[in-house]
């Protein structure tokens, strides 16, 4: 598996994964090591439900299909800033056996590559792959913002 486009989410999920990520403190990520470390630095804006109260994560699930949320270990809401947010080449799990899936909804419209492939992704749409996949978030002029689950 590659990816698999997924379709958009209906107005009320989108507003709702909006509200949330409106809604919570999003932090600096300390240091992700990439494929291309040290001479590219991942740089992005992150929370994930763990910090959240018990009403944004039941929310946030709820604007998910119920077969990715129901199975899903963790959830949190992600922001790239323009110019300078980006996720090196991940490569990790890429051999690895037991690798988890991203779910992945764009609250704006984003590019993700996955193996070398530039996908774009528009507002609502999501996108579904595998960390055995080689991933990364490219910087762009303008901010990417996501909802993701795995």
């Amino acid at each position: 598996m590659d990816y698999k486009i997924l379709n958009k989410l209906d107005n009320k999920s989108f507003a709702d994964l909006e509200r949330i990520m409106d809604s919570v403190t999003l932090k600096d990520y300390p240091l992700r090591k990439g494929m291309n470390f040290p001479s590219v630095m991942s740089y992005y804006l992150w929370s994930r439900w763990y910090d959240w109260n018990e009403e944004q994560r039941k929310n946030f699930k709820n604007c998910f299909p119920k077969e990715f949320a129901d199975e899903s270990l963790v959830g949190w809401v992600i922001n790239f800033p323009g110019k300078e947010g980006c996720l090196d080449t991940q490569d990790y799990w890429v051999e690895g056996r037991m690798a988890g899936y991203i779910i992945a909804y764009a609250l704006s419209d984003n590019e993700i590559v996955i193996n070398n492939v530039t996908v774009p992704v528009k507002r609502g749409q999501g996108i579904h792959f595998g960390l055995s996949e080689y991933h990364e978030v490219r910087k762009s002029s303008k901010n990417q913002k996501w909802a993701c689950l795995m």
